[in-house]
């Protein structure tokens, strides 16, 4: 005996509505699961490019600070420099004149010892600071003295240089 299914037209189409519909439920599904998924990874993409950006700002404005604290050096010249070599050590003293209109509270200087060949081969870093916490305003000065010891011996020239500035305002 042989069984024959025999499906009507009309059963064909409720099937077809039937696969239909749960085609369609899948997809929503899939939709809504992939959405929740990547939604995720762009909350975490979004955070991500947030920081980058405040990143960003803040290297924009250190680089801001450094192009005003580099134009102002020209106007915080070295006075009275005087370099005394006592075998192996250094005393570095002078004045600091502020030229400028701003207020400076610390002035960073460094002392490069170079060899015969120009090159760097010592180099120390001092804060010009004042003894009562006042800013170094128009046209006055700051006196600085350092002592350097440990110096090599293969020392051809020194130079002072003004490394850093804050700005009192």
């Amino acid at each position: 005996m042989s069984y024959v299914t025999y499906y009507s037209g009309r059963d064909y189409r409720n099937l077809i509505i039937i696969l239909l519909i749960l085609g369609v439920i899948a997809l929503v599904a899939w939709k809504f699961y992939s959405d929740k998924k990547h939604e995720h990874v762009i909350d975490k993409m979004g955070v991500r490019v947030e920081k980058m950006n405040s990143e960003i700002k803040e290297l924009k404005r250190k680089i801001e600070l450094r192009k005003e604290i580099q134009a102002y050096t020209d106007k915080l010249p070295i006075k009275n420099l005087h370099i005394i070599d006592t075998k192996g050590s250094l005393k570095v003293y002078g004045d600091i004149v502020n030229k400028g209109s701003r207020k400076i509270d610390d002035i960073q200087l460094t002392v490069f010892c170079l060899d015969k060949n120009d090159r760097v081969i010592f180099d120390e870093q001092y804060l010009a600071s004042s003894h009562d916490k006042s800013p170094l305003r128009k046209n006055q000065y700051r006196s600085f003295r350092m002592n350097i010891n440990n110096v090599p011996d293969a020392l051809k020239e020194v130079w002072v240089v003004i490394s850093d500035i804050e700005f009192n305002d």
